[in-house]
């Protein structure tokens, strides 16, 4: 039988090692009590607090940057020009454009373009986006601590439209009940997003299941620049398959590689009319329904993935 002094002993051992392997100093106050239901011993609330604290220090933090090489995306602007006539800003203001600059012997990265969303045909609804390769960076959904950098929107190359402009655009199609008005308030009633989704692998083939994490942004803080830190703790996670998602926990996939961040606008409830007028049993989609852009112009800088693990 283990007496009450060994516990001690042995306890105070343990706490020993902790803190040698972590450079702290052992708490000297911790009183060893006896429980009034047996003669088993528990450690003090300071010694409780205490351990967490420790076996969180032995935690390893791994910080990788960003580079100019690890950045492209996708750009349907340039490809169906006559589908995008109605955009506000040339063509090239929705390239992806990635630009290394040097500040103090320091390089900084800056990722900028004018991201695109369609409001009314789910088909390159995202008609532009920006991807950040992450495969080199050994990072899991599993030891994921944050994403990290620098978020500004440029309200100059920016559009975002109200209901009431809508309305007005697609008046017509609302007078011929194609579409209804309260589509369009649903639509925009909430703040557009941006959408950061974390990727697995095979992610480029929509036949086979890959694991995703995403974090939505409410477009704010116009003209000022927002330090971002998104966590493991803000992700939603899912499988996709065939274009379609399941949710998951971070248990069923943290695993998996992070393979690339994606970067898209979104309106507030992800949908488009489209998704309205099928819903509806409409399936046939009106092709000549004009489309009309929710565009946002916008810059990443100094973007760095950390991840964590264990010394021990």
């Amino acid at each position: 039988m283990i007496t009450k002094s060994e516990v001690k002993s042995k306890s105070k051992n343990v706490l020993q090692y902790l803190c040698l392997a972590c450079g702290l100093n052992l708490i000297s106050s911790c009183q060893f009590i006896q429980t009034p239901e047996s003669e088993n011993v528990s450690v003090s609330k300071a010694q409780e607090s205490f351990i967490p604290q420790v076996f969180s220090s032995l935690m390893k933090e791994s910080s990788y940057d960003v580079s100019f090489n690890d950045i492209s995306g996708w750009n349907h602007i340039s490809f169906f020009p006559q589908e995008y006539k109605q955009l506000r800003l040339s063509s090239a203001a929705y390239h992806i454009d990635a630009t290394e600059l040097s500040l103090n012997e320091e390089k900084h990265l800056e990722v900028s373009t004018v991201l695109v969303r369609k409001l009314a045909n789910w088909e390159r609804q995202h008609s532009n986006g920006i991807k950040v390769d992450l495969a080199s960076k050994g990072v899991t959904f599993g030891n994921f601590k944050t994403f990290d950098f620098e978020l500004l929107i440029n309200e100059k190359k920016s559009e975002l439209p109200y209901v009431e402009e809508a309305v007005n655009h697609y008046l017509s199609e609302i007078n011929a009940t194609i579409i209804k008005e309260q589509w369009l308030e649903e639509l925009l009633v909430e703040p557009a997003k941006i959408t950061f989704t974390f990727v697995g692998e095979n992610h480029n083939d929509p036949q086979h299941k890959t694991a995703t994490a995403s974090y939505s942004y409410l477009v704010s803080d116009i003209d000022e620049v927002v330090n971002l830190k998104i966590s493991q703790e803000d992700l939603t996670f899912s499988w996709q398959q065939h274009y379609q998602e399941k949710a998951a926990s971070l248990g069923d996939i943290s695993s998996e590689n992070i393979t690339a961040m994606i970067v898209t606008l979104d309106t507030g409830n992800n949908k488009t009319l489209r998704h309205y007028i099928n819903e509806a049993g409409q399936h046939e989609y009106p092709e000549n329904i004009e489309e009309y852009f929710l565009e946002l112009g916008m810059t990443l800088r100094d973007p760095k993935i950390i991840k964590t693990s264990r010394l021990l």
